[in-house]
């Protein structure tokens, strides 16, 4: 007996070693600085002060402080949760879910390229993607289709598996009795600043949707719960600022406020409501922000004419109420919303590809707010152009494509991603703020890309 304890012992302590040498040799990572800063900002926002003998925080040791557990066992990430005496809702931005309850990508099967890229920057960011099956539009069945039934003559295959696919995710949130959960589809890019950019977007949520604390009925925006009784005249005659946010009443669940239906954070055209339209009125500005490319850059490939440089200064991002809005790389969906939209666009009527459907239905039912230029891009990655768009697989024939790009996304995730997976401390700006029009033209005797690599910010 004493034998067989004694075995166990080595093992324990051999397994112990091994482990150790696991810790000591793990490499850090690249985002190690900004993840630093996050934490300082984050913990100053809450009255905490590191002591000066204090040991830096890096990203294993964040990982190992943020590290619960649900009741079902599983590992839950809640940033700096062992730090805050009381956490604050609105800090749940900072998790792995982005301050929703998940994350959802329709992904194709076949398409593992997109869901590779996808992992590799999650496992980067500390963002956790689930991945639903997208769906191809043979594969729907007539009987399936909802009125009017003419979709077969109507649309193309692309556009009856996209809409099915959409009702699907739309469907997981209401199975799985989500909160919230934002759909994304699968060939999205974003900044490696994306949680900074949703907590400033989930300020300016709450500001444009939830009442005004201690008044439960009324609204930092007035037009706000009188839409079909809006004219010029009560409309605000100043936006909303992240420099003069209104105090509005804490959310109940969820750091974006509890009374939306749809965020629509990542498109390819957006136009701000006009005064005599059935919209909320409101903007939020969010000034001097770095994540914003210069106006003169203008290169977002909008179907549309607006020009926010007309009405704001540089590095100025806008949160509005939805008007005009094309593509749906990415939007959250609250459950109140998921319950309407899946009424309404899954039995009800399929009129119109989704994105359009769904941009009429904000119009004209759904509490819906956007952001310019938008958070959530689509990436155009190098090499053949007809892997494009599984939508139009037909798009780019035989063309070939040199240089990836993401538009407005200034440290695209994916553009820096060799470098980061690498350590490098070097990351690529698409936009850098000086000579706009030069670094496009090639005057200034370089390759003309746009881009240039600079140190993680």
């Amino acid at each position: 007996m004493i034998g067989g304890q004694r075995v166990w012992l080595l093992a324990a302590l051999g397994f112990c070693a091994f482990v150790a040498t696991l810790i000591v040799f793990r490499p850090t990572s690249s985002l190690e600085p900004y993840i630093q800063r996050t934490t300082h900002a984050a913990k100053e926002r809450l009255g905490f002060h590191d002591e000066e003998d204090e040991e830096p925080l890096t990203s294993a040791k964040l990982n190992d402080k943020t590290q619960t557990k649900t009741q079902d066992g599983k590992a839950a990430n809640v940033v700096l949760d062992s730090l805050q005496p009381s956490r604050a809702l609105e800090d749940d931005v900072y998790n792995s879910t982005l301050g929703f309850e998940k994350l959802l990508v329709i992904n194709l099967p076949d398409r593992t390229d997109h869901k590779d890229e996808l992992t590799i920057a999650g496992s980067l960011l500390d963002i956790h993607f689930d991945f639903i099956p997208g769906i191809r539009g043979e594969d729907v069945p007539d009987k399936a289709l909802p009125p009017p039934g003419d979709q077969r003559e109507r649309f193309h295959d692309g556009n009856v598996g996209s809409w099915r696919a959409h009702m699907s995710a739309i469907q997981t949130v209401l199975q799985e009795n989500y909160t919230s959960a934002v759909i994304f589809e699968d060939d999205i890019d974003f900044d490696v600043r994306i949680k900074d950019q949703l907590t400033s977007f989930a300020a300016a949520s709450r500001a444009l949707t939830q009442p005004l604390k201690n008044s439960p009925n009324t609204y930092a925006d007035p037009t706000l719960p009188h839409r079909n009784e809006l004219n010029s005249s009560n409309a605000l005659e100043h936006d909303l600022s992240s420099t003069n946010s209104p105090t509005t009443a804490p959310p109940t669940y969820s750091p974006y406020g509890d009374n939306w239906d749809v965020l629509w954070l990542g498109h390819c055209a957006a136009l701000f409501p006009k005064p005599d339209q059935p919209i909320p009125q409101a903007r939020y500005t969010i000034p001097n922000d770095p994540t914003v490319p210069l106006w003169g850059y203008n290169n977002s490939g909008k179907a549309h004419d607006e020009k926010p440089e007309a009405e704001y200064p540089e590095h100025t991002r806008v949160v509005h109420h939805a008007r005009r809005m094309i593509c749906t790389f990415a939007y959250a969906i609250s459950h109140r919303g998921a319950q309407r939209l899946l009424y309404d666009l899954g039995v009800a009527a399929f009129k119109d590809p989704f994105d359009v459907a769904l941009a009429i239905w904000c119009e004209e039912k759904g509490t819906c707010l956007t952001v310019q230029p938008q958070l959530i891009s689509l990436y155009r990655a190098p090499g053949a152009m007809n892997k494009d768009s599984d939508i139009h697989p037909n798009s780019g024939q035989e063309q070939i494509r040199e240089q990836g790009s993401s538009p407005y996304i200034r440290r695209s995730v994916k553009l820096n991603m060799g470098r980061l997976v690498e350590g490098q401390e070097e990351l690529i700006d698409q936009y850098p703020d000086y000579d706009a029009f030069r670094s496009f033209d090639g005057d200034d005797g370089d390759s003309g890309d746009g881009v240039e690599a600079m140190p993680v910010r």
